[in-house]
């Protein structure tokens, strides 16, 4: 990013957290996934987690949370495309889609 052009420097930020691994280890979460917004069909997807856990939350079933994987291409120097193409190669392999935790039901 324009904030760190070389990139992220572990030895002074630290690694990156994978928040659903972490998060659904915890007791509590009703509801928790991670989703994408790189194509319509995977947008829809993020609609259904982003409801499901709002309901959760309306109908008091503990912690919920919904982890979106989006794309910056400004910051990151790319066009669109591009940045499109890096979080399904790059990002998701790392951090994957899915439900981690579905308590509601």
């Amino acid at each position: 990013t324009t904030t760190c052009p070389a990139g992220r420097c572990v030895e002074d930020a630290g690694h990156p957290m994978n928040v659903c691994d972490l998060l659904a280890t915890l007791p509590g979460v009703a509801y928790l996934a991670r989703e994408t917004l790189i194509a319509p069909k995977y947008v829809l997807r993020a609609k259904r987690a982003i409801k499901k856990a709002c309901q959760a939350q309306i109908d008091g079933l503990g912690f919920a949370l919904v982890e979106l994987l989006s794309i910056c291409p400004s910051c990151w120097y790319m066009d669109t495309l591009t940045a499109f193409e890096h979080v399904e190669k790059n990002v998701i392999p790392v951090y994957p889609l899915g439900t981690f935790v579905d308590r509601t039901g």
